[in-house]
């Protein structure tokens, strides 16, 4: 427009001066690049193979020259990336391919992210930690069946289960349903397929952007507004959405979804390079074009664009969305032909000091790591495992008549395969006793179901509620137990005390009576001895008397 004078000639002048500059580094002619840039061919009339089809050549808008000028950089800076990986992935690979070697990779994943304002990249990053928490639930749930299956466990109860709860609600608001309804990537994808983004040529932050947000709000409200894992923004609702992730809700802001998601791959800024430009950037882009060419993601909606083919049409262009999926898809793909380990960096604090542990930065990284996901999937089966031998040495004894602990204790203390059927027979008789207890009313915090206890081949398989309960049993036993011990030695200690009190009064009942009895004994025999003088003298006075009278 007019108005700028000077300023817009030497706007004109610098975009010259970049336009040579970047056909120099390209090794394009200047009038090729700027005729791409400029100008567009339009095939009006007959068929794709009839060859009469009409060329018409139309001049760009400003806004369609900026947006295919932003397309070529990004396109380059693509290309540039994956060539660079391509170089670093061919000089770590073996030299000898031939040899029986072991490869092991490593794959540093995304990072959930929830900020205050959250926008396309953040939406794209926790689909990617979606789908592969999907990944990791699989993989889980595989290892549970593998487990069951070696362990004689065919019940289905905990297949069903299990299967539930791999199931992430958020990823079927995301990719939709096979069949079933459309989710937020069909959305996002036919909006800019489609060009609906009304009033957008300024910068996104303007009335344009937010018509464009609210419009596809709209769109996303009537077509997923009754799924489980959308919610509505309490606040902003005209530009921001919900999805109800693994690791928790989060709100995003629409604003620029249409845009970013329409400036994906283009399949004719590959063609036109690789036709014009120098050797090196045709190894470049055209190794990066043969790298990312997959067979197109079903429901994914539009025609699959080949990248040597001529330009197509907009409408039927690949979105990023459809391209970060297809890549995720692969990397997928791949990672479920490998056997994968799962290490889960957590930091105890967020401020990197030492002897410091935050409880809620904890927290908040296992549920955004997906490590309580993989506990809820554990808890819906057999979360709690015990080997046979152990099982049965804590709970026989307290849990089985008498005779049977000495056969808990033997198996506990011993290996070997008979001591394995001996201990598995122990367990068996264990989880009888635990039903009918808690059949019979003796429940020790909580009710125990046959099928929340089984008893594998060298295993035993509890729930939460199962373990809860022979714990409880068990604790209320030993409490019934040591609180009888210590009443019996108490009686005994208390049986010794009267022992001895008894044995004390009984010594001196006893010695009083002796010494009473002895008194008696030495008064019995004064009194003899007093009456034997007494006749003595009489006898002498007697003697006496008739000595006199006979004299």
């Amino acid at each position: 427009g007019g108005g700028g004078g000077g300023g817009g000639e030497e706007d004109v002048g610098d975009g010259v001066a970049a336009l040579g500059a970047a056909a120099a580094l390209l090794g394009i002619e200047e009038d090729v690049l700027r005729t791409f840039l400029t100008q567009t061919e339009l095939a009006v009339g007959g068929g794709p193979s009839s060859g009469r089809a009409e060329h018409l050549v139309r001049s760009r808008s400003a806004q369609e020259a900026a947006t295919l000028r932003a397309s070529l950089a990004q396109e380059l800076y693509s290309a540039l990336f994956a060539w660079l990986t391509r170089l670093v992935a061919r000089g770590l690979m073996p030299t000898d391919t031939k040899s029986d070697c072991r490869m092991l990779g490593l794959l540093d994943l995304y990072g959930f992210e929830v900020f205050a304002a959250n926008g396309f990249e953040q939406f794209l990053i926790n689909y990617c930690n979606e789908r592969l928490q999907q990944f990791f639930n699989c993989q889980v749930f595989k290892c549970e069946a593998e487990e069951y299956f070696a362990e004689g466990l065919d019940s289905q109860g905990q297949w069903e289960g299990l299967m539930t709860a791999c199931q992430l609600p958020a990823l079927a608001l995301l990719e939709g349903e096979p069949g079933g309804a459309i989710g937020l990537f069909g959305v996002i994808n036919d909006r800019a397929r489609c060009s609906f983004q009304a009033g957008s040529s300024g910068g996104g932050g303007g009335g344009g952007g937010g018509s464009a947000a609210a419009a596809l709000i709209d769109s996303i409200a009537q077509t997923c507004g009754k799924h489980p894992a959308f919610c509505r923004a309490g606040k902003d609702s005209r530009r921001l959405f919900g999805v109800r992730h693994f690791a928790g809700e989060v709100l995003y802001d629409a604003a620029l979804f249409v845009r970013k998601n329409a400036s994906a791959h283009r399949p004719d800024v590959v063609h036109f390079l690789c036709s014009n430009g120098r050797p090196f950037l045709r190894e470049v882009v055209g190794g990066a074009a043969s790298s990312s060419s997959a067979p197109r993601l079903p429901g994914d909606g539009g025609v699959a664009v080949q990248a040597s083919g001529p330009p197509r049409r907009k409408l039927f262009g690949r979105t990023l969305i459809s391209t970060f999926q297809q890549e995720l898809s692969g990397l997928c793909a791949s990672l479920e032909a490998r056997r994968c380990r799962h290490v889960r960096c957590l930091r105890p604090n967020d401020v990197q000091a030492p002897l410091l542990f935050d409880a809620a930065s904890m927290l908040r990284q296992c549920r955004y790591s997906g490590l309580l996901e993989a506990a809820r999937i554990r808890r819906r089966g057999y979360a709690h495992r015990r080997p046979l031998v152990a099982f049965a040495a804590r709970y026989g004894p307290f849990l089985l008549p008498r005779p049977s602990p000495r056969l808990a204790l033997t198996a506990a203390a011993a290996t070997g395969d008979e001591e394995e059927e001996e201990a598995a027979g122990v367990c068996r008789e264990i989880r009888q006793a635990a039903v009918s207890q808690c059949g019979g009313g003796g429940g020790g915090g909580g009710s125990l179901l046959a099928e929340d206890l089984l008893v594998g081949r060298t295993k035993v398989f509890l729930r939460e509620s199962a373990l809860t309960w022979l714990e409880a049993a068990r604790q209320r036993i030993a409490i019934d137990k040591v609180c009888a011990l210590l009443i019996a030695n108490l009686c005994r200690c208390q049986w010794r005390r009267c022992r001895r009190a008894v044995l004390s009064l009984q010594a001196l009942a006893r010695g009083r009576s002796a010494r009473l009895e002895a008194r008696a004994l030495r008064a019995e025999r004064a009194e003899a001895e007093v009456a034997q003088r007494r006749e003595l003298e009489e006898a002498a006075a007697l003697r006496l008397q008739r000595w006199w009278r006979l004299r």
